[in-house]
């Protein structure tokens, strides 16, 4: 088996939750990475999404929210202990953003492999981001910004 961090080929070597290394140091210098884009995705705005949202797009929006909850420890509460890796989660908040998106944007099927997320998905035109943002709201992913009551002034 290769590698997960320096693509080696190795015959016995380290495992842990993100894959195979053939050795720690190989296995310290991935977390070290994969920490270090966290901290990116930490800096970077909920809502920040272009326009039209393609595949990659959707995608970072949905780490970066598991990224969010996961520091703000409201994952580490909830779901089961295999979701609290962000990748992970950020699986999960796809499929529930997936939900309340027309299905006129996307290609869904069965994922037949165990140790993936149920569904595979494919898009078959650019999301709006207004839809995006709509869509994670209605499926409490991020909060509807509140409303401000109008009241006329009464004569």
């Amino acid at each position: 088996m290769n590698c997960h961090n320096c693509h080696q080929k190795f015959s016995s070597g380290y495992i842990d939750p993100a894959g195979f290394y053939c050795s720690t140091a190989c296995a310290d210098t991935h977390a070290h990475h994969l920490n270090r884009f966290y901290d990116k995705l930490l800096s970077e705005g909920l809502t920040d999404l272009p326009d039209e949202v393609e595949l990659f797009d959707l995608e970072r929006f949905t780490l970066r929210i598991a990224v969010h909850c996961y520091n703000h420890e409201l994952a580490r509460n909830g779901p089961p202990m295999l979701a609290r890796k962000p990748e992970i989660f950020s699986l999960i908040v796809m499929e529930q953003l997936l939900k309340h998106v027309p299905a006129m944007y996307f290609r869904a099927w069965r994922n037949p492999e165990p140790f993936n997320s149920d569904y595979s998905f494919r898009l078959t035109a650019p999301l709006p981001r207004e839809l995006v943002i709509a869509a994670a709201q209605k499926a409490g992913i991020l909060q509807a910004p509140p409303r401000t009551s109008s009241k006329k002034a009464s004569t």
